[in-house]
Formats: C-alpha cells, sequence, structure tokens
C-alpha cells in the first residue's frame, strides 16, 4: 500500500516507490533539473540521527526518486523520517523537502 498525504508518505515494507518531485523557485516558476544535478532521497529514524537508513540518488532529469523492495526489505515496521536533496551542478545544496513523516507498514506475508 502506498499513501501520500501533503509530504507524508505510508508505504509497505517491500514494496516500490516512485516519486515524482515538482520543483520551483521562490517566484513559483518551474525549475528543470539536468544531468549534471544531484537528487538525493534519506530516511532516518529521527531528523537528528546520525545513522542514515536508505540513501538513494534519483535521476535528476525525470525528478524521479525510486524506492523498491531491497530498499525497505530489511527496515523494522514503524514511522521515520524523510528529505529529498537538490545538488546543483554549481555544487549548491537545495533541501527541498525536510523532515517529513514516512511510515513502512506490515506486509501480510515475505517475499
Amino acid at each position: 500500500m502506498l499513501k501520500i498525504d501533503g509530504y507524508s508518505i505510508e508505504l509497505t515494507r517491500g514494496d516500490t516507490l516512485r516519486l515524482t518531485i515538482s520543483l520551483q523557485d521562490s517566484e513559483g516558476n518551474p525549475v528543470t533539473l539536468t544531468d549534471q544535478d544531484q537528487l538525493w532521497f534519506r530516511l532516518k529514524k529521527k531528523a537528528k540521527d546520525e545513522t542514515i537508513l536508505i540513501e538513494k540518488s534519483g535521476d535528476p532529469v525525470q525528478s524521479l526518486i525510486e524506492l523498491d523492495e531491497p530498499d525497505t526489505k530489511d527496515i523494522p515496521f514503524g514511522k521515520y523520517k524523510y528529505e529529498i536533496e537538490v545538488v546543483t551542478s554549481d555544487d549548491e545544496h537545495y533541501t527541498v523537502i525536510a523532515n517529513q513523516d514516512f511510515t513502512i507498514g506490515e506486509e501480510l506475508e515475505n517475499h
């Protein structure tokens, strides 16, 4: 099951997640990333934890983040925090989604 409510995400452990990120500048104009930019997804138990449970690069041209079964299959059920960051080709860092809820839910069977 996948449920997205605002920026909060609920995902059944082991399921696939594909997020297309819509980026805008401070004036509301669309921002298009290039293959020279980077797009990152990070998941932690709590925002201030040192340990990163998932860190995946996305496709900046498509503004796409993908999590597949191996990414969540060993993470315990529960509530976590995630962020999405853009690093431009000029090495500018922008956290476009920060400290949002991410819940990993139980599946009924193991594969």
